[in-house]
């Protein structure tokens, strides 16, 4: 948690053909109605030093659905079939905003 406003989820996701959902609970303090996602990335091929921040990754996107229970870090291919297969770090950042 920084400064009480934001906080960093780290996990892990399965990708099959670029796409896969990891959910994770809210951190204590934050619920769907009092924060956003601010960035949400993956680090999708291991052999890249790299995490991908932003919706646009090469072959697919990324997305964090705020659920009344819990979160989900998601990724889709921009075409089926397309996309990396395997489990990969994710981060997630969330700002509390009341």
């Amino acid at each position: 948690m920084l400064k009480n406003r934001f906080t960093v989820i780290t996990g892990k996701i399965t990708m099959s053909n670029g796409q896969g959902n990891a959910n994770f609970n809210y951190p204590s303090g934050f619920n769907q109605n009092n924060c956003v996602p601010v960035a949400g990335g993956c680090k999708y091929s291991n052999s890249l030093n790299r995490i991908a921040f932003g919706g646009t990754q090469g072959t697919f996107y990324t997305g964090v659905y705020l659920n009344s229970s819990n979160c989900t870090f998601a990724v889709s291919p921009f075409e089926d079939g397309v996309g990396p297969n395997g489990t990969y770090d994710f981060k997630v950042v969330l700002m509390r905003i009341d």
